[in-house]
């Protein structure tokens, strides 16, 4: 991880309330059958997440945390998986075009 990792921490409670049963509910959601939902986040955004306790943890760098981040809640707000997914994958394309620009500028710069 580079110099521009951060940390940001969700807290469960600020979105769900206390309610034991609503926060491993919506726990169960974010991590999905198998890991899979939370395997599809961190793949996709290259990230890496900790679902612990009453909060989830992302490490990244900012623009991979801000994309982790919105699935999460989107989740948390209950949207379905599948359109979650679909807001990974545009999200994703949208990152890799902004990195190939990065880098084609690079390499001009360089001519």
């Amino acid at each position: 991880m580079g110099d521009e990792t951060i940390l940001e921490i969700i807290n469960l409670p600020d979105y769900v309330g206390k309610s034991k049963k609503a926060i491993l509910r919506q726990k169960a959601r974010i991590i999905g059958k198998d890991g899979r939902t939370k395997d599809i986040i961190t793949d996709m955004t290259g990230v890496d997440i900790s679902i612990y306790g009453k909060t989830v943890s992302i490490i990244g760098d900012m623009e991979q945390i801000h994309i982790a981040k919105e699935a999460v809640e989107m989740i948390l707000n209950g949207v379905r998986h599948k359109t979650v997914y679909a807001f990974l994958e545009r999200k994703t394309r949208d990152m890799k075009i902004k990195q190939f620009h990065r880098i084609a500028k690079d390499e001009t710069d360089l001519m």
